[in-house]
């Protein structure tokens, strides 16, 4: 029997759905943009024309994004806006003001432009905002935070026609507009509102990198109304780049952000830190972190550093440090698992050095947390009871990286560290007391009992913070 040769193209083609009349609209709408926004990278920077060209774009985008915000996610209009309308010409003014020869008399012109452009910017992107939930009918925490005054309208009002969007649509453009909110206030040098902003952005959706990466950001400039010491900027800016890269949607310039961050570190003397411990010791943490990410120096002093951070870690102890040099840890342990993305794509020199190094930092920490808890439970202080998140996050990422590292305990600074291990079994032998007690005692003081059942399944504030965080994500999701 003869068969008809198949061809690829003889194949059926997708059928083309007809156009609704929001589609038609929404597509002549976009098609007005383009032809703007062609004309508007047709012309150089410091044209006249040129605003009233982005000024007419501004509009016409203003219309999209109100009557088919779906549609308007989808051709990626909030990044053209951004881009074409107001970074352009902020990148141009700020490129201006940095050329040494310009006059002070220019110079103040180019600032008083510059900040005009962006207090424009600001009014605009919050007025769109309001717009927008407004249009869409939606409502969310941030939104009644910033706008307390706007009220959800009910589905059954006759008084204005709302739009619909989806949700996911809704939510990722609420988050584009308070990061640029947030890097105008940043470029206004108004650090403390932006960071809020970029707050509120991660708040919104914590899944991706970019508002981590902007405060990250805030944190390496030099803030002079800032009560930080270097050392604490330094291991919040490691922090945040962290978080922005081990996230579900990581944001790909803070690969090369902490890339930098660690080539400035790694090549620091040791010296600077035997003349002033106590200051620096933030940072001979991060550069012991940079060295194991960059394999620096290991054949020279790597192990000189170590030694001085366990000298020097007992005068340091504070809760607040330790949550984010963990997570830190648990990022640089996921790295040397090829868990997680690197700035180079080429595979590490020596992993099992890597891994052998940054674990025994981890093992250093976990030892000065147990010496610092008063046993019994009942005995310990407040300041104390912080330690136990640490611990346990410790642990439960121990356990959760066994899948990948099944001979993990059996690794040689386990086995030489017999006092870690006791003092471990004496927490857990108290906490079995504590919770024994609890239960003998229920009947009597039933208040402290019931308080004690209706709280252990929430999330720990430790747990909260590192919503996201690719290497506990399986554990918190649990």
């Amino acid at each position: 029997m003869n068969r008809k040769r198949f061809y690829p193209n003889n194949r059926r083609s997708k059928p083309v759905l007809p156009l609704n009349d929001n589609s038609l609209i929404s597509q002549e709408i976009f098609d007005e943009c383009e032809k703007l926004k062609q004309k508007i990278l047709s012309l150089s920077n410091g044209k006249s024309e040129i605003w009233l060209y982005r000024q007419e774009l501004l509009d016409q985008y203003n219309q999209l994004i109100l009557f088919n915000l779906d549609y308007a996610i989808e051709k990626k209009i909030e990044h053209d806006l951004w881009t074409i309308v107001f970074k352009n010409e902020i990148s141009y003014k700020q490129e201006q003001l940095k050329e040494n020869h310009q006059h002070q008399s220019k110079r103040t012109e180019i600032q008083t432009s510059l900040q005009t452009l962006y207090e424009y910017a600001r009014g605009y992107y919050m007025k769109l905002l309001q717009d927008v939930v407004h249009s869409y009918n939606f409502e969310n925490s941030i939104c009644k935070l910033i706008f307390p005054f706007l009220q959800k309208q009910s589905l059954n009002s006759n008084h204005h026609h709302h739009h619909q969007c989806k949700e996911a649509s809704m939510l990722y453009f609420i988050q584009h507009i308070l990061v640029h909110v947030g890097d105008l206030n940043r470029y206004s040098n108004q650090i403390d509102l932006a960071k809020t902003f970029y707050q509120y952005a991660i708040y919104t959706i914590p899944c991706l990198g970019q508002p981590y990466n902007q405060i990250a950001i805030l944190h390496e400039m030099k803030n002079p109304l800032s009560l930080l010491t270097p050392g604490q900027n330094q291991l919040i800016t490691t922090y945040y780049y962290i978080r922005s890269i081990a996230i579900k949607v990581p944001f790909p310039l803070a690969i090369s952000n902490l890339e930098k961050l660690f080539q400035r570190l790694k090549d620091l003397p040791l010296s600077r830190y035997e003349q002033q411990q106590q200051n620096d010791f933030l940072t001979l943490f991060l550069q012991i972190i940079a060295m194991i990410n960059l394999e620096s120096r290991f054949e020279e002093d790597i192990y000189s550093f170590i030694n001085l951070f366990q000298t020097i870690i007992m005068k340091n102890l504070n809760q607040f440090y330790f949550i984010q040099m963990i997570t830190i840890i648990m990022f640089t342990l996921h790295r040397t698992l090829g868990l997680l993305p690197r700035s180079s794509p080429s595979a590490s020199k020596n992993p099992q050095l890597q891994f052998d190094l940054i674990l025994q930092i981890l093992i250093i920490i976990i030892e000065q947390c147990l010496e610092a808890i008063q046993l019994p439970l009942s005995m310990m202080i407040i300041d104390e009871q912080h330690i136990l998140p640490i611990l346990y996050l410790t642990f439960a990422y121990l356990d959760h990286i066994l899948k990948y590292k099944n001979d993990l305990f059996e690794h040689k600074v386990f086995k030489q560290k017999q006092t870690m291990w006791n003092s471990l079994a004496k927490l857990l032998r108290s906490f079995s007391v504590y919770a024994a007690n609890l239960e003998l005692n229920k009947d009597k003081n039933e208040s402290s009992g019931s308080l004690f059942i209706r709280y252990s399944d929430y999330p720990l504030a430790e747990e909260r913070a590192l919503e996201c965080f690719t290497p506990l994500n399986d554990i918190l999701k649990s």
